[in-house]
């Protein structure tokens, strides 16, 4: 039996260990990262029927949600949601861009007012209902949803 070079056992030791970590680490195939460049939400809403009063409006906006809400509270989960900025009123139609989106699904999107200063007080004006109202965001691409918004025929939300 011979004797180990006590400093060699030493240095050949971490060695060993960070080629075995470097061979499991390492699957078969060699793959650039995933993107996670942020997506975009384009959104084409259509008014059809007479607007209501403008005192009735504290606030429009388009709303996309990252889960399907149970009640008014729900859009108090800002950091669940993307929205845009105030809509225009009393216009037939408007496009609004969001840029710089979370990725991921999207199963509810909506046209949504505010109705008095009750932070509580938001109610569905029009609903995205293509595609069973589902859409997805993937990195560095645009999403493409169209809300019709019927006043005289606003949807049931939740």
């Amino acid at each position: 039996m011979t004797k180990s070079d006590p400093l060699a056992v030493r240095l050949a030791v971490p060695g060993i260990v960070i080629l075995l970590l470097v061979v499991t680490a390492c699957d078969s195939s060699i793959r650039p990262p995933e993107s996670t460049e942020p997506g975009f939400i384009i959104a084409d809403i259509t008014y059809v029927s007479d607007w209501p009063p403008a005192n009735q409006f504290v606030d429009l906006r388009f709303v996309a949600m990252r889960f399907v809400p149970q009640d008014t509270t729900d859009f108090l989960q800002l950091n669940r949601l993307e929205f845009s900025e105030g809509l225009q009123y009393g216009v037939t139609s408007q496009t609004v861009v969001l840029e710089d989106v979370v990725l991921g699904t999207y199963p509810f999107a909506v046209v949504a007012r505010q109705r008095t200063s009750d932070i509580l007080s938001w109610e569905a004006m029009g609903i995205y209902e293509e595609g069973e109202g589902i859409f997805r965001v993937n990195s560095a691409e645009t999403s493409r949803v169209a809300i019709t918004v019927d006043f005289d025929n606003l949807p049931d939300f939740p």
